[in-house]
């Protein structure tokens, strides 16, 4: 227990006994139980910052909004901070957890409220809920991120559950072509829902942290040690939070009884109704300067084209076009043409735009039945599912009956699955994530495992897929597709895992709209353990014929593919890792190839000494930019009547990265450090800065003794734009000293300088001072004053002069009261500029809650 919160607990105690005049005794039951059943078992981190400000301003207002209180400086009253509150098993059955961040500039998925409990058979969650319900039925499975309640019941044989909530976000499911490169892969989403995402390539699952990264504030997917080829279709379904939306109101419940060796049986109804129109409104971010010209500054949402965009740095308006481009690929994307220094703030003001998904009220009735094979299942289970689904909408008016069976059965060595399913194309069911679609299709399926080290098998699928699109008048066209494959494999793992083999063949077949596409694929891979070395190697030909570019020309396509892991840790001190993938591609007689290359080490030849290098290299091959070789893995998937799709499906065009960089730590002594770094950048291609830097530098920590400390850092870094004769160059020289010497006083004393180079009309020069002084009057009372000055010269020269004088008094541990004045005056150096110059002068009051833990 923290100290705090044993403080807070003899206090009630105390306050408790004196009043009743028992100073001396033991604690009474009924309290010791509060303690033990409530407040032990809650837990809250964080700190607030509640402020009452008062200002003069002349100038300006924008941008003295933008730079001061948190870049809230037109409110009177602020709040900031962040809070965790969480209780596990409060009162014996009741878990919650709260976490209140600040109102403007923080992650739009970080408020959240939830409370749920389970009792006596009753299961309750309250508040930000992952809802689904009981999932029995194939055609009506729902799991999505809501606000709202859900309520479950089970006793015996019988089960239940209702909810009914807003929905946080849109389902959808999208489908992107490989380009031959490992990504990233734009999702055309932003602000991705965390743990929301199924990935698959052409029909494989993948896992993240094993197969793949994601961003999800850029919705952006790169893959782990793996190209994808331009013959795949990756199909991404997932949930992403809508800001100028409607949520949309989603209720429904499901019930299900088990009859033991009679079956199981279930009963689904759910719905879904927009709730009216949602007005437009802007939302503010904030960055620091990300430094060189090539680094991207993504927002949180895609901004509405026809509203405004502001982006200021440091309070000054800045010109789309002159001082910054957003990314033509990716809207949620821009780029500044010149060095941002991380002392600069760049505060952006946009309009996101609204992501509705919902085309009308939806709803859907379900019931399936579930037959036990052998004894209690354990040979296994056949399923008929069937549900009625219907799309309310006076342009679009859908309804169909889904009908669907399942089989697994499993006899000694052998399991055997299969599928038939008829979804007719007028099919909706209410939007969830998933890889449902409109399709008549039959799946097939046998696996043998004759040893624990063997597995073999051959599974085949035939599908009709109904493929939506939406006409120039808003409605509907339905195109039939055909799409068949047939798999087989092998899978040997011997030596109790230190070694496999794995052996697969597959032959697709489709046709879309008159095209046909035949592919045919077979890949080896192999790998083996040793004590300190892992070795994993893979072999994929790929020979097909079909459309490719705007499906107008009919193609021959040929790629042969190998791809190699590994990794050597012969001891703690040394490491290194090494991946390579190379494919050639041949169409009609055109070659070309791409590479995935990556190498990383860490040496620590002493416990002084660490050098960290790698080197990274994607590059895609032109031919990647074909367009997308459908094989039919995609088809339905971008937009049916179970989750809505994307317009676009995804970026074609090649991609090449290099990344070279090395890191070398020294530490002769305890108290001195010494750190040197160098990179090199190269991207070009698709959604990519265009552009070559190269930077080094080199730091310096001193600890000089008596609370004393020095740190120095020198760097630079030049951006060279291909294809352009723009060039832009940095060096930067950063000096701090601070200390807290025993005694009453402790100070500290920085200076920070920038020169720029290059050949553009951005070039800027800074130079910039602080300095400041805090005495302890007494245990509880601080006094401390700070000066800040600085100079641009250049592209938008300023004087910046700052200075505050604090009086602060620690009420109690975790609570302070601070009380300041402070003066600012930004001034214009050119007399053409307009912006972001300014003069201040007020007073701040504000109460510190440090919770640290109670």
């Amino acid at each position: 227990m923290s100290t705090i919160s044993r403080n807070i607990h003899l206090a009630l105690i105390g306050v408790f006994l004196g009043a009743s005049g028992f100073c001396h005794a033991e604690p009474p039951t009924w309290f010791r139980w509060l303690d033990r059943e409530f407040i032990k078992r809650i837990e809250l981190n964080g700190y607030r910052r509640l402020g009452y400000h008062t200002y003069t301003v002349q100038g300006d207002q924008e941008a003295f909004n933008s730079l001061n209180l948190y870049g809230q400086g037109d409110r009177r009253f602020t709040d900031v901070g962040q809070t965790h509150l969480r209780g596990h098993n409060v009162l014996g059955f009741i878990n919650f957890e709260a976490q209140i961040l600040d109102s403007r500039f923080n992650d739009p998925q970080g408020q959240k409220f939830s409370i749920d409990f389970i009792r006596k058979g009753f299961a309750v969650n309250l508040g930000d809920i992952q809802g689904s319900l009981l999932n029995t039925n194939r055609f009506m499975t729902f799991s999505k991120t809501l606000k709202g309640g859900q309520v479950g019941f089970s006793s015996g044989h019988f089960q239940a559950k209702v909810l009914r909530s807003e929905s946080k976000g849109s389902a959808r499911t999208v489908v992107i072509p490989g380009n031959n490169s490992s990504g990233p892969y734009y999702l055309q989403s932003s602000q991705i829902i965390e743990g929301s995402e199924q990935v698959r390539i052409d029909d494989q699952q993948m896992q993240i942290q094993r197969d793949y990264t994601i961003n999800y504030e850029l919705g952006s997917i790169t893959f782990i040690n793996r190209i994808v080829s331009p013959t795949s279709s990756l199909v991404i379904s997932y949930e992403a939070l809508g800001f100028n939306s409607d949520p949309g109101l989603i209720q429904g419940g499901a019930v299900a009884y088990d009859f033991g060796r009679f079956g199981k049986i279930g009963l689904s109804a759910i719905q879904q109704r927009a709730r009216g129109s949602v007005g437009l409104s802007q939302r503010t971010e904030r960055f620091q300067g990300f430094g060189a010209p090539s680094t991207p500054y993504i927002l949180q949402f895609e901004p509405l084209q026809n509203r405004p965009i502001l982006i200021r740095v440091d309070g000054v308006l800045q010109t789309e076009g002159i001082d910054y481009i957003f990314d033509p690929n990716n809207a949620s994307i821009f780029y500044f043409r010149r060095f941002v220094p991380p002392t600069s703030t760049v505060e952006v003001t946009y309009t996101p735009k609204p992501r509705e998904t919902l085309d009308g009220g939806r709803d859907a009735f379900g019931i399936d039945y579930r037959i036990p094979l052998g004894s209690k299942g354990k040979n296994g289970e056949l399923t008929f599912s069937q549900a009625s689904g219907r799309l309310r909408s006076e342009n679009n008016p859908l309804s169909g009956t889904a009908r669907g069976v399942d089989l697994r059965y499993k006899a000694g060595i052998y399991e055997f699955t299969g599928s038939l399913r008829d979804v007719p194309e007028g099919y909706v069911s209410v939007e969830s994530r998933g890889f449902n679609r409109n399709e008549r299709a039959g799946d097939w399926g046998i696996t043998a495992t004759p040893t624990p080290y063997l597995s073999y098998g051959l599974s085949g699928s035939n599908s009709s897929v109904k493929n939506r699109s939406t006409a120039a008048n808003g409605a509907f066209v339905f195109t039939n597709s055909r799409f068949t494959t047939t798999r087989g494999f092998a899978t040997y793992q011997p030596d109790s895992g230190k070694s496999s083999w794995s052996l697969e063949e597959t032959r697709t077949r489709s046709n879309f709209a008159g095209r046909s596409t035949e592919l045919d694929s077979t890949s080896l891979s192999s790998g083996r353990k040793w004590k300190s070395f892992d070795l994993r190697f893979g072999l994929e030909r790929q020979q097909g014929r079909g459309p490719v570019g705007d499906g107008s020309q009919i193609s021959r396509i040929g790629i042969n593919t190998a791809r190699l892991n590994a990794s050597y840790s012969p001891s703690q001190r040394f490491n290194l890792q090494g991946t390579g993938s190379i494919s050639a591609i041949d169409t009609n007689g055109a070659k070309s190839s791409g590479r995935d290359y990556s190498l990383a080490t860490t040496y620590r030849p002493s416990d002084k000494l660490s050098l960290i290098g790698s080197y990274a290299l994607s590059d895609s091959g032109s031919l990647a930019t074909l367009g997308q070789f459908q094989t039919g893995y995609g088809y339905g998937y971008d937009g049916n009547g179970f989750s809505s799709g994307s317009t676009n499906n995804g970026f074609l065009g090649a991609t090449d990265y290099r990344n070279l960089q090395f890191n070398v730590q020294y530490t002769p002594s305890d108290r001195f450090t010494v750190d040197a770094r160098v990179r090199r950048t190269t991207s070009s291609g698709s959604v990519s800065s265009n552009s070559q830097t190269t930077a080094y530098g080199l730091g310096a920590s001193w600890d000089a003794g008596r609370g004393n400390q020095v740190a120095l850092s020198l760097d630079r870094s030049a951006t060279q734009f291909i294809d352009s004769p723009l060039s832009s160059s940095a060096t930067t020289l950063d000096f701090f000293l601070n200390g807290a010497p025993p005694g009453h006083l402790s100070y500290r004393l920085g200076a920070s300088l920038l020169l720029s180079g290059g050949n553009s009309q951005f070039k800027q020069d800074s130079a910039s001072y602080e300095a400041s002084l805090a005495y302890r009057l007494g245990k509880r009372h601080n006094l401390s004053m700070a000066f800040l000055s600085g100079r641009t010269n250049g592209y938008y020269p300023q004087n910046d002069f700052e200075a505050s004088f604090t009086y602060q008094y620690q009420i109690y541990r975790n609570l302070a009261f601070n009380a300041s004045y402070r003066l600012r005056k930004v001034l214009n150096l050119d007399p053409l500029l307009t912006t972001g110059a300014y003069r201040s002068s007020g007073f701040d009051f504000e109460f510190a809650f440090n919770f640290g833990g109670l």
